[in-house]
């Protein structure tokens, strides 16, 4: 139960965080939303497994991986539009 608070509580961080970055005209994914809900995700699938749900366990594993490719794409296109900068 404590892993499923934890997870929900860094998930709700990392939506505010995307909050304010949208606030300030951002239309952009920050990073740290990607990050933090990635990190959310990690301790839901710790709580599911250790309630015994393993359906549960493997629908956050998916959304996982989801957004490790997310994050993968968002810092590999961060590095490709720095190096079209210095061009």
């Amino acid at each position: 139960m404590i892993w499923q608070m934890f997870g929900l509580t860094l998930i709700i961080i990392s939506w505010l965080v995307q909050l304010l970055s949208m606030w300030n005209k951002s239309t952009e994914i920050n990073h740290w939303f990607v990050f933090l809900y990635s990190l959310g995700v990690l301790a839901l699938i710790f709580g599911s497994f250790n309630s015994g749900s393993a359906e549960v366990a493997i629908l956050n594993i998916i959304t996982f991986i989801f957004t490790g490719v997310i994050l993968l794409i968002l810092f590999t296109n961060k590095d490709i539009s720095k190096k079209r900068k210095k061009r």
